[in-house]
């Protein structure tokens, strides 16, 4: 089509590599609904870090804990963004609905794990509040 395309792989493949399949599971501006895909995820961590599977869940959910900290904190400094702003530009995304699947995927991860079960209601009262946004 002759448009350019950015991926950004920034740190890929320098550390253990959880952390690559968590920044982008836990990444605001990707749409996917993890507990659609998330056997299909599994089995490639399982695959290529055997029994790294619970430390990937945790990591992920405390790194979308992190990704919301930074939308609210755009949203403060500016409100939200529209979408297409967002993906054009590569900037923080400041949208309700890209936080509200973001906080949805982080209770889902939460809740696989007594280390983070006490998370899925806060991200789940948090992805409640995005949606109230817009609905």
């Amino acid at each position: 089509s002759g448009e350019v395309t950015w991926f950004d792989y920034e740190h890929s493949g320098l550390r253990h590599g959880i952390e690559d399949y968590a920044w982008l599971i836990a990444d605001e501006t990707l749409p996917l609904r993890l507990p659609d895909c998330y056997d299909a995820i599994a089995d490639q961590i399982e695959a290529n870090m055997p029994g790294a599977l619970g430390l990937f869940d945790i990591f992920t959910c405390l790194q979308a804990s992190f990704r919301l900290r930074v939308i609210l904190s755009e949203v403060e400094k500016k409100s939200w963004t529209a979408r297409k702003d967002i993906l054009a530009q590569d900037w923080v995304g400041a949208d309700p609905h890209m936080a509200e699947n973001l906080a949805r995927t982080g209770a889902f991860l939460a809740g696989g794990h007594n280390l983070t079960l006490p998370l899925v209601d806060l991200f789940e009262h948090t992805a409640d509040r995005f949606r109230a946004t817009y609905a």
